[in-house]
Order: C-alpha cells, then sequence, then structure tokens
C-alpha cells in the first residue's frame, strides 16, 4: 500500500513536470539550439520571466554569454549592462567596458554609445570626456537616436566637445526625427 502511494505520488510529480514544460511557449524554445539569436531569445526569456520561463538573472547571463560568444551583438551589449549593473554576474566595469568595446570596434551603434557613457562616468576605463563625445558622435552618425540626443546635450554644455547651441539643436532635432520623442523639450534650451 505504501509503495503504491508512492509510486503515485512519483508519477504525480512527473506528470506535473512534463505538464510544466508543456506549455506552448516552452515547447517552441529550442534550448539545444547553436543559433545566437535563438540563444539571445532564450536569455531574454529568463530576463524578463516569459515564455514558460520563471524569472532567472544568472540563467539569464549564462544564455546571453552564449549568443555573445557565438557573435550576436545585442547579447553583447546586454552582457556589458549586466556587468555594469551586477544583474545575474557579479558587477564589473571592466567587463562591461570590454564587451562594449568589442561591439564598438565593429561598428555597432548601441556599443558605441555605451562605451562613449562609460568614458564620461569613468566607469570601467579612465574618464576621458574628449573621447566618450568621440564615440557617441560615432554612435549618432551611424543612426543611433540616443547617442544623438547625448550628443546634442554633450554640444549644448560644451562637455568633451566645444559648446556650440547650433549642433545641439540639430543632434536634438535628429534624434526627435527618428522617434525619440521623450526628451523633446531639449529643444526649447
Amino acid at each position: 500500500m505504501i509503495k503504491a502511494i508512492y509510486l503515485k505520488l512519483i508519477l504525480t510529480s512527473v506528470i506535473l513536470k512534463i505538464a510544466a514544460f508543456s506549455s506552448p511557449a516552452l515547447a517552441t524554445i529550442d534550448f539545444q539550439s547553436q543559433d545566437p539569436g535563438k540563444q539571445l531569445e532564450i536569455g531574454c526569456a529568463y530576463f524578463s520571466g516569459n515564455k514558460g520561463l520563471a524569472s532567472d538573472r544568472v540563467e539569464a547571463a549564462k544564455w546571453f554569454r552564449k549568443a555573445a560568444d557565438n557573435g550576436n551583438f545585442r547579447a553583447m551589449n546586454i552582457l556589458g549592462v549586466l556587468y555594469a549593473n551586477g544583474q545575474g554576474v557579479p558587477q564589473n566595469t571592466v567587463e562591461a567596458v570590454r564587451w562594449f568595446r568589442k561591439t564598438a570596434e565593429q561598428g555597432d551603434s548601441s556599443g558605441m554609445f555605451f562605451l562613449g557613457a562609460a568614458y564620461f562616468t569613468g566607469d570601467g576605463v579612465v574618464q576621458n570626456l574628449a573621447e566618450g563625445a568621440r564615440w557617441i558622435r560615432e554612435a549618432a552618425e551611424r543612426g543611433n537616436a540616443y547617442a544623438m540626443e547625448k550628443l546634442g546635450a554633450l554640444y549644448q554644455l560644451g562637455q568633451g566637445v566645444p559648446q556650440d547651441l547650433a549642433l545641439a539643436t540639430m543632434w536634438y532635432r535628429k534624434s526627435v526625427e527618428l522617434g525619440n520623442t521623450a526628451n523633446m523639450e531639449n529643444l526649447r534650451f
């Protein structure tokens, strides 16, 4: 009798585990994929706790690392942000900058923006406003709306670049034209 109850408990546990992993969302996740885009998707699912997965920043970081190691720029930048903030990995701003530089040097505007911001704050690198402005300008010239807004602010304030209100207005305007309307008031300085 006890064996039958014990066996029933084990079977119930197995069935519940199978049911939990049989949701339509989980059925679409390929945990064996070597595709960096799929690995990024799994990392995002773990990070935000969707597609039937519980939110787990450590597990998310592992999947972002897999995607980053396989060349996915977005995963590299996310991994840099995780290191900068100590989410799912130990906080390490030098490691964050390493990931940002890796994408920036390959022409990724997000990596350029993050690297430029690191130079401004001195997080993970020696603070250098001119170098920060250079990377942010590169990102802006490649169409990054957030970098355009930041570059406008740099020209407005004369940080890392000579103060130039005409250039500030131009970069703010370009940022807004690309849909970055959250800080439109910058056009009214």
